[in-house]
């Protein structure tokens, strides 16, 4: 099992009130997706074909992102190649994308839409990953 798993933090009171919360609140934040614990124990289950996720592996965040992007219907979009609706779509989810509400310092859609080439450009170079 990876360390730090969904642990819960005391996140600073600037952080706090920007999520419309009370000084002291805690995230479980964690992992590269920064999965809240509700919705990695959901993600992570079985359901159908698929696997239950047995770690937080880098390998099993990345399965559960593309799990949560399925869940919010944000992968039909990436498919057709409309990106900057997929990452609307996704900002309902994730608070850091462009669109979300949760007013918790969101990126750019530009920088957004950047960090996709990247990882698209990484995943061609790499024909063995899976999308």
């Amino acid at each position: 099992m990876i360390t730090g798993e969904l642990e819960p933090v005391k996140l600073p009171g600037a952080m706090c009130r920007a999520a419309g919360l009370g000084p002291g609140c805690v995230s479980t934040a964690a992992g590269a997706y920064q999965f809240i614990k509700p919705t990695w124990e959901r993600v992570r289950q079985t359901k159908g074909a698929r696997k239950r996720l047995v770690d937080f592996s880098p390998t099993s965040q990345d399965e559960a992102a593309v799990r949560l992007l399925d869940e919010i219907g944000a992968t039909p979009l990436i498919q057709s190649g409309h990106i900057g609706d997929a990452i609307k779509v996704a900002s309902r989810v994730w608070a850091s994308l462009p669109g979300s509400r949760a007013q918790q310092n969101p990126k750019a859609m530009q920088y957004a839409l950047d960090r996709f080439a990247e990882g698209l450009l990484l995943y061609s170079d790499n024909p063995g990953l899976e999308l």
